[in-house]
């Protein structure tokens, strides 16, 4: 079953390898299922010059999250997944340690270049290239909702409902991904189908007769897994309604 990354194994190779630079780490990995642990990662770049450049995007909003207390120095979200919008927009926060080498940075660069963003965004108010106005508009909307609702209890709803989704599939004879509970994100719940029953068509049976559509695995688990994703009004009514569809298709779906 998955796991997370070994720190012994990164600290290591820290060692073994001076000239590294930064870390480059997933906070959740949607393939997965998996939130690897980014204050372990954090604890090894303090103090140093080396970076951690981290993909929130999946993660950000129904994870716990603190930049500063963690020591991320690049954290990296867009505007799908736990913001409840549709992709165009991307959110960037620099430490000051990231800020002092993006002045020194001398690779080429001009549209992601930081330094024109910090510039237009003192100076200016504004973005140096025009942005997806309307998602820009929708994200008012959605951080007003969010807001609202206040992330602790977002993080809290979430987790419930993950709970309660893996419950009901290891009612059904499903096999949870992820053993450890600590790695287990509120993004999705991955589970492995019984090995007598063909995963790829049990996602297309309930995309086809339900109109509800589950991701399957990838690589490897294709055709082994389920990924159901648990971001945005999901309730306990919506896992109530997919295991009920799953039941009416598993008899078709034996190998």
């Amino acid at each position: 079953m998955e796991k997370t990354y070994n720190v012994v194994d990164v600290q290591e190779m820290l060692e073994k390898h001076p000239a590294i630079k930064g870390i480059f780490v997933t906070y959740h990995e949607t393939a997965t299922g998996v939130v690897n642990n980014l204050e372990q990662l954090g604890n090894l770049t303090k103090n140093t010059d080396r970076l951690l450049i981290a993909d929130c995007i999946s993660g950000m909003i129904v994870q716990q999250f603190h930049l500063d207390e963690w020591g991320v120095d690049c954290a990296v979200a867009s505007s799908q997944k736990g913001f409840l919008l549709p992709p165009g927009l991307s959110f960037v926060a620099l430490s000051n340690k990231a800020k002092e080498a993006v002045e020194h940075s001398n690779i080429p660069k001009y549209y992601w270049d930081y330094r024109k963003y910090l510039n237009y965004f003192y100076n200016k108010a504004e973005q140096p290239f025009t942005p997806a106005i309307s998602i820009v508009v929708a994200l008012k909307a959605a951080l007003r909702q969010l807001l609202a609702k206040g992330l602790p209890q977002i993080i809290e709803d979430k987790q419930s409902i993950r709970k309660y989704a893996e419950d009901k599939f290891k009612e059904l004879g499903f096999t949870l991904f992820i053993e450890d509970e600590s790695i287990r994100g509120n993004v999705l719940v991955p589970v492995i189908v019984p090995k007598d029953i063909d995963g790829s068509k049990l996602t297309a049976l309930i995309d086809e007769r339900y109109d509800f559509t589950v991701a399957g695995g990838m690589g490897i688990y294709a055709g082994r897994m389920l990924r159901v994703g648990i971001i945005g009004e999901i309730t306990e009514r919506e896992i109530d309604l997919l295991i009920e569809y799953i039941k009416e298709v598993l008899p078709e779906c034996k190998k």
